[in-house]
């Protein structure tokens, strides 16, 4: 096999390469083949510098921990055809298989150890971050609409539906029809299908909701369950989400990102402490 580079004392072979722009391909970054070449190399550097950094610092890994992490991984054996997949699904290969993992694990340890891990963030931070970034943390519109179901796909069925939304001109008799003629179990309540957001329900009927004004009634129109007559009887513009729902969300992902910054500080200071031991052929 190909060597590509060297780290220290490791050798990084031309498949481990590939293996890592795959994994890359998979995240559908929007890169060029040589891109990917180039962050697939680097992000495999990078995986060395830490490990070796790890011997150095003496981090092994026990028994115990190696059939634990050995178990987690055949658990997924189940979904995938045959042990090759599984191997290449987690990079790995034949006899390298315990080395593999148990690097693997070597690293996260170390991360473990980093101080990164764990950065105070306090509230008045995560405010901050609310404060600045206000403008992404919208709720979505709502619409609220009642409806009048007319059961079945058949021609009867369309012109009936067809036949009553003739006979409907304004917002009260329409809420008198859909009482007396809808076939949907919410006639009980004036056809109302209270407040929902895109994605909630059937597609039809959410790409007529969201095309309707107040008070504007539809034309008849299918969906699986029959013909429909829509109302929209209520809009809710999109809110700025109050600071108190999202302080927990928001300060999770201040910690992540902070966690990602001082790996990145970390990792860039290996490099720098150990060109002359990077070499890429």
């Amino acid at each position: 096999m190909k060597v590509v580079a060297r780290v220290f004392e490791y050798e990084i072979f031309e498949p481990e390469i590939q293996r890592e722009k795959e994994k890359l391909v998979r995240q559908n970054l929007c890169l060029s083949e040589v891109q990917l070449l180039q962050s697939a190399l680097a992000r495999v550097i990078d995986r060395y510098l830490l490990l070796h950094e790890a011997h150095h610092l003496k981090i092994s890994v026990c028994d115990e921990e190696y059939e634990s992490a050995l178990l987690e991984l055949f658990d997924i054996v189940d979904s995938v055809d045959n042990i090759e997949e599984l191997l290449a699904i987690e990079g790995m290969a034949g006899a390298h298989i315990e080395a593999l993992i148990r690097n693997k694990i070597t690293i996260k340890k170390y991360l473990q150890s980093l101080c990164c891990q764990n950065p105070d963030i306090d509230d008045e931070r995560v405010r901050a971050f609310y404060e600045e970034q206000k403008q992404y943390f919208y709720g979505e519109q709502e619409i609220r609409a009642s409806h009048i179901l007319i059961k079945g796909l058949g021609e009867n069925s369309r012109l009936k539906a067809e036949e009553m939304r003739k006979q409907i001109t304004t917002p009260e008799q329409f809420i008198a029809q859909s009482s007396s003629c809808s076939d949907c179990p919410s006639n009980a309540k004036c056809g109302d299908l209270g407040y929902f957001k895109r994605g909630t329900l059937l597609q039809e009927i959410e790409d007529v909701a969201f095309n309707l004004k107040v008070g504007e009634i539809s034309r008849a129109f299918p969906t699986s369950y029959g013909y429909h007559i829509l109302m929209v009887t209520d809009i809710r513009t999109a809110q700025a989400i109050p600071f108190e729902e999202i302080k927990e969300s928001l300060k999770a992902r201040l910690i992540h990102i902070e966690k990602e910054y001082c790996l990145a500080r970390h990792v860039n200071k290996l490099r720098q402490q150990a060109s002359e031991h990077i070499i890429v052929i």
